[in-house]
C-alpha cells in the first residue's frame, strides 16, 4: 500500500523489468497491495504522495487521501494540497478533516469554496491562514451584505460589508440590507468623519422644530434629515429627539398649524408664540381651500383693546370709554381710556 508496480513490460522491443515498487506520486494514493497504479485524490481531498509522506509527515506511505482541513477546499482531482477560498467565499472543510467541525457532513469540492450567504462577506490576503476562512464574517450593525450571488450569469462576490447609506439604518448584525428611516425619524447613514466611523445602528428622532413624513416610495436620500416646520406652524419633534420636551410622547410626522391666539414668525419653531397684549391672532387657518398663515400677531384696531396675551381677538371699548387701538408706533392698546370731561361715548 502506498506503492504500485506496472509489472515487467516490453515496449518497442525494450523490456523494463519490475525490480522494485514505485512510490505513489504527489496527488495520488493507494490503500491496497499488489496494484499496478495509484489512485488520484478525489475532489475535496488531497495527497502529498508517498515520498512526501515519508519526508515531511513521517508516515510510511500514501495509503489514504486526506480530507481538506477547515478553511480549505479542492475542486480538482489528483492534487497534493487544498486551496484557500476566494474572496466572498468560505469553506468548512471536508468531513473528517483537520479542525473540521463535527457537524460537517459534506465534501469541500465547490469551485472557489462556498459562497458567503446573505448578511456575510469575506476578504483574504496572503497573511490569512485557513483558520480565517472557515466561515464568512458577519455584517456589523450599521452595515449590510447581500452575500455572494449570481445575476444574469455574473457572479458578485461579497468581499466587504456595505455601510448603510444616508436615510437608512440597521440595528441587527448579519443582515441582507439596511432599513429605511421611518416617518418621524431620519438617519444620516453610517458616516466616517476625521477617521472616526459612526455606524447607523438606530434611526434618529426628529428634533424639536422638525418633522418627517415618508411613503413607501420615498427615496432613502430624502430620509436623511427632518424638515423644519414652516412659518405659521410648529413641531414639538419626536419623543426622545434633541430639544424635545419630556412631555412629548408622539411622532413628529407633520408640522402643526399655530392655534388661535398664537403665531409663528420663523421656520423651525418647536412652539408658537402667544400674541402680545394689544394684539391678537386668528392662528393659521384654512378657508375655502386657502391657508392663511399666522406669521405675526395683528394690532388691535381703533376702538378695540386687549390686556391679555394669547388672544384670538381684541375687545371693543365700552360705552364711556375709547381706544385709539395699537398705533403704528407700536404703543399697544392694553387698556381702554375713560372719556375726558365734556365728552361722551
Amino acid at each position: 500500500a502506498g506503492y504500485y508496480s506496472p509489472g515487467t513490460v516490453t515496449v518497442s522491443g525494450l523490456t523494463n523489468g519490475a525490480t522494485s515498487q514505485t512510490a505513489c506520486a504527489a496527488g495520488t494514493w493507494q490503500n491496497e497491495t499488489g496494484q499496478s497504479s495509484c489512485k488520484d485524490a478525489e475532489a475535496g481531498y488531497y495527497s502529498p504522495g508517498t515520498a512526501a509522506f515519508s519526508a515531511t509527515l513521517g508516515w510510511a506511505n500514501a495509503t489514504a487521501q486526506i480530507p481538506c482541513e477547515a478553511g480549505t477546499y479542492q475542486d480538482e482531482t489528483g492534487k497534493d494540497d487544498c486551496k484557500q477560498p476566494s474572496n466572498g467565499y468560505y469553506s468548512p472543510g471536508t468531513v473528517g478533516g483537520l479542525n473540521v467541525d463535527s457537524s460537517v457532513t459534506t465534501v469541500a469540492s465547490s469551485a472557489d469554496g462556498t459562497p458567503c450567504p446573505e448578511g456575510t462577506y469575506s476578504s483574504y490576503t496572503a497573511l490569512n491562514t485557513s483558520a480565517d476562512s472557515v466561515s464568512c464574517s458577519v455584517a456589523a450593525a450599521g452595515y449590510s451584505s447581500p452575500g455572494t450571488y449570481d445575476l444574469n450569469g455574473v457572479t458578485y462576490p461579497a468581499t466587504s460589508q456595505t455601510a448603510c447609506v444616508a436615510g437608512t439604518w440597521q440595528n441587527d448584525t448579519g443582515q441582507f440590507s439596511c432599513k429605511n428611516a421611518e416617518s418621524g425619524y431620519y438617519s444620516p447613514g453610517t458616516v466616517t468623519v476625521s477617521g472616526i466611523t459612526t455606524p447607523a445602528n438606530s434611526q434618529t428622532a426628529c428634533a424639536a422644530g422638525t418633522y418627517s413624513n415618508y411613503v413607501a416610495t420615498t427615496p432613502s436620500g430624502v430620509r436623511a434629515s427632518c424638515t423644519d416646520s414652516a412659518t405659521g406652524y410648529y413641531s414639538p419633534g419626536t419623543v426622545g429627539g434633541t430639544g424635545v420636551n419630556s412631555s412629548v410622547t408622539t411622532l413628529a410626522t407633520s408640522d402643526i398649524p399655530c392655534p388661535a391666539g398664537t403665531y409663528g414668525a420663523t421656520a423651525g419653531a418647536s412652539s408658537c408664540t402667544d400674541s402680545a397684549a394689544g394684539h391678537y391672532s386668528l392662528g393659521t387657518t384654512t378657508l375655502n381651500g386657502v391657508t392663511y398663515l399666522a406669521w405675526y400677531d395683528v394690532q388691535c384696531a381703533a376702538g378695540t383693546w386687549q390686556n391679555e396675551t394669547g388672544q384670538s381677538s381684541c375687545k371693543d371699548a365700552d360705552a364711556g370709554y375709547y381706544s385709539p387701538g395699537t398705533t403704528t408706533t407700536h404703543t399697544p392698546a392694553i387698556s381702554q381710556t375713560p372719556c375726558a370731561a365734556g365728552k361722551y361715548q
